[in-house]
């Protein structure tokens, strides 16, 4: 029973002000630690998927960078994730429009 009144006690804000929430930060894109190489499979990474999807796609140059990053630089992964994306938020913004 004690511990049920542990955890009935809890503050949930003083469990996640003790954690370092700056590992979640290290999967993220940072290009100034990149070497020439990697930057250069980025850019055209970037240069490959926007010219598929339009440069008015929802998608913002940073949401496509990291995914390319996130990919290891994978083209053909990002797209089908950008393609699915893209269609995940037209199917949801046509049934919200009814």
């Amino acid at each position: 029973m004690s511990r049920h009144r542990a955890v009935r006690n809890l503050v949930i804000e003083d469990i996640l002000d003790e954690e370092d929430v700056s590992d979640y930060e290290d999967n993220q894109l940072d290009d100034s630690e990149m070497t020439d190489e990697e930057w250069n499979k980025l850019q055209e990474g970037y240069a490959y998927i926007r010219s598929i999807i339009g440069e008015n796609s929802l998608l913002s140059e940073d949401e496509i960078k990291e995914s390319l990053w996130y990919n290891y630089f994978d083209k053909e992964q990002t797209l089908q994730w950008a393609l699915g994306t893209y269609t995940l938020h037209s199917t949801c913004t046509i049934t919200n429009n009814r």
